[in-house]
């Protein structure tokens, strides 16, 4: 009988956890609509996010219902109690995620809607998409081989995507200042919406490996700075 109820514990657990991965991939594929329809000016994934946020919304709160029911007929212990939380934890983190990349496709289809083609520091821009997808990457791999490594990783990537949005941010004020208007909505300012939802996301990235980490663990790393992070996981620092 206990092995029985071991087996549906398991199973169980192991569908909330693959609802999950099924979360992030819908995330990741809002994220890639809204990408292109900045990069490309495709306006037709513009639709296509905000469609998939609502699907990101409903299975959200389908993986918080199953995983109080899992929580309520299986009794946990500690170590398993932590998947369960974190996973219920990463699943706010993405649905978060979402809401920014809805926005990020909002300014970027109101800039090609304006007719505006010309984004500008979209090389800036583009530097951080890229650490952001790392970072949405990242976790799910770590989540799958319990590495609480993986949130040292993420914080440096944080802090320098957060350094890259700061000088991006100090650009796109001072064109403000300069920038002439009556060319619909402003680009400077879309711009600079664009770039806040990416910086939410990257933070939100980083929050996510601290819920793994804390599930492998079982230790709250998400005040910790970059560099007690590497203190904690040598083996994480590039060249270690």
């Amino acid at each position: 009988m206990a092995n029985h109820i071991l087996k549906k514990f398991d199973a169980d657990l192991g569908a909330l956890i693959a609802r999950l991965f099924e979360l992030d991939d819908l995330v990741a594929a809002q994220f890639e609509h809204a990408m292109t329809l900045l990069v490309k000016c495709h306006r037709e994934h513009g639709p296509e996010v905000i469609a998939l946020e609502e699907r990101i919304n409903a299975l959200h709160l389908a993986i918080d219902n199953d995983a109080a029911q899992l929580i309520v007929q299986h009794q946990p212990n500690a170590s398993d109690l932590r998947v369960v939380l974190a996973t219920t934890r990463i699943a706010a983190e993405l649905e978060e995620i979402a809401n920014a990349i809805t926005r990020l496709g909002g300014s970027a289809d109101r800039i090609h809607r304006a007719g505006r083609k010309d984004i500008r520091h979209l090389d800036s821009l583009d530097a951080l998409r890229t650490a952001v997808q790392s970072m949405l990457q990242d976790w799910r791999a770590a989540f799958s081989a319990r590495d609480a490594a993986v949130v040292a990783k993420s914080a440096r990537a944080c802090a320098a995507a957060q350094e890259t949005w700061q000088e991006l941010e100090a650009l796109l004020v001072e064109s403000l200042h300069v920038a002439h208007t009556g060319l619909g909505p402003h680009l400077g300012v879309e711009t600079l919406r664009i770039a806040e939802a990416l910086r939410e996301i990257a933070e939100r990235a980083a929050l996510i490996a601290a819920h793994v980490a804390y599930m492998a663990r079982g230790e709250d790393y998400r005040h910790r700075s970059p560099e007690q992070l590497d203190q904690i996981f040598p083996a994480a620092v590039p060249g270690a």
